[in-house]
């Protein structure tokens, strides 16, 4: 009895421990009200939950980024055009900026406004989404269909990021094509 007991409290303590735990929550395939909460703020630096943002309905293109990444700055421009080209579809974008590295809220208010980022932005002050979305490098991104569950996560946004997000929607009506 006792050995078994050690055995799951070694376990728990590996779950709790080990952020390639949390991993398992927020992998492709798996409901994203799963995630643990993530405390974020917004740019008027107001708490929020980001588990709570994604949550449906719709789905969501979640975009991880910092002020020094010239690869996420880059990709700007394409995530504004996918967020206006498939709002009308129910498609949110959001992004995480992340505290790695020395950023800090000021600075990513800045930079929102330098390179025209008008998707909301909140930032992660504590470092919490880096680990449970087990984020090696940037920029990185996360999509979560219309019922939660995360469809693609990697690094740049694919090639076929059009295709990828239309079956995260879901069937409906196709708008915004002609």
């Amino acid at each position: 009895m006792k050995a078994a007991f050690a055995v799951v409290f070694a376990g728990l303590a590996v779950l709790l421990l080990d952020p390639r735990a949390v991993l398992a929550a927020v992998a492709v395939g798996e409901p994203i009200d799963a995630a643990p909460a993530i405390p974020v703020l917004d740019i008027k630096g107001e708490p929020a939950d980001l588990k709570t943002l994604l949550q449906p309905p719709g789905a969501t293109l979640l975009i991880f980024w910092a002020t020094w990444c010239q690869p996420c700055i880059h990709e700007v421009p394409e995530i504004r055009e996918l967020s206006r080209f498939y709002a009308s579809r129910g498609l949110r974008v959001m992004s995480v900026a992340l505290s790695w590295n020395g950023d800090t809220l000021e600075k990513v208010v800045e930079a929102r406004q330098t390179h025209g980022i008008d998707y909301p932005v909140y930032f992660d002050a504590h470092d919490k989404a880096r680990p449970a979305f087990d984020l090696r490098a940037l920029p990185a991104s996360v999509l979560i269909d219309s019922t939660g569950v995360v469809r693609w996560k990697g690094n740049l946004l694919p090639s076929d990021i059009n295709a990828r997000i239309k079956e995260a929607l879901g069937p409906g009506e196709e708008r915004g094509s002609k």
